[in-house]
């Protein structure tokens, strides 16, 4: 339980107050909310979409290509490439970095048929990773295409498992500690973790397909196809998963996801119309 100590209850002789730093850029010290201040003058004074053209320069998606359309489903298809020869995408932290495709399609009254790539409640998408999914209360996202790479970890006994975090996990009640003989910032990572890496190399690309069954569609088309690859900072479940130890500035871990999922950027999107072509049988 948080208690708070007055003032009076303190003992000791009385000490004066400490100078308060300036809060000026040129001061030696700065407030951390002057910081800040600082920080979110000079974001604004750049274009918005600097940020934005970066991501979107590294990637290309290509248009969508119906590969079935008839009385049996729908199946289409999205290419999507790494437009730089420089290195992978994502690139840095690729087991926090975010980029999916979200999928949507519907009928010519609107009604959305089939959907992938879309959040849970929390903000994060409905992999593994989702505490929706895990609760059972939603069920996986089957065909969703992610490029998050994400830890995998090996246990005390058994396989391996991904983990949201590069810590090692028991599958046992018993306490499981395995401290690595050498320092972890030589590997970036713990010797008993791996990145199972799903992203693309450069001047290279990868073909995400998609199917959707005949009982899904309602018979009303032609069917809309809208499919967006999206980029975010973090998933939220990385949120989850440290809030335990605090956030700075007082922000709760609420605030955090909310600010994370209005972060989400559209890098590329494409659209197309679809009829079923629906074969009859000959009446001779």
């Amino acid at each position: 339980m948080n208690t708070k100590t007055s003032s009076e209850a303190v003992s000791g002789p009385e000490k004066s107050a400490e100078p308060s730093p300036p809060d000026g850029p040129t001061g030696a010290r700065l407030r951390p909310r002057a910081r800040i201040s600082v920080h979110i003058a000079v974001l604004l004074a750049l274009p918005a979409l600097v940020f934005a053209n970066t991501l979107f320069n590294g990637y290309h998606l290509d248009d969508i290509e119906i590969t079935r359309a008839n009385d049996t489903g729908l199946r289409f298809e999205l290419t999507i490439r790494n437009a730089t020869d420089g290195h992978n995408v994502p690139t840095g932290f690729i087991s926090e970095r975010m980029v999916w495709m979200h999928t949507v399609v519907t009928d010519r009254e609107g009604t959305v048929v089939f959907e992938s790539g879309d959040l849970d409640p929390n903000g994060d998408v409905r992999d593994s990773h989702s505490l929706y999914v895990h609760n059972g209360e939603l069920p996986l996202d089957k065909q969703l295409f992610s490029l998050q790479s994400k830890f995998v970890t090996r246990n005390v006994r058994g396989s391996e498992r991904e983990q949201v975090l590069a810590v090692n996990f028991s599958t046992s009640p018993l306490v499981f500690l395995r401290p690595d003989p050498r320092p972890t910032s030589l590997h970036g990572r713990t010797l008993g973790a791996r990145n199972h890496k799903m992203g693309i190399p450069p001047n290279g690309s990868r073909t995400h397909g998609y199917k959707v069954k005949r009982s899904m569609l309602t018979g009303k088309g032609p069917y809309h196809i809208k499919a967006e690859l999206k980029a975010g900072m973090v998933p939220v479940n990385l949120v989850a998963e440290i809030m335990r130890a605090g956030f700075d500035y007082d922000m709760s871990p609420a605030e955090i996801a909310r600010g994370v999922v209005d972060g989400h950027q559209v890098l590329w999107s494409r659209e197309a119309d679809v009829n079923l072509h629906v074969e009859t049988a000959d009446p001779r």
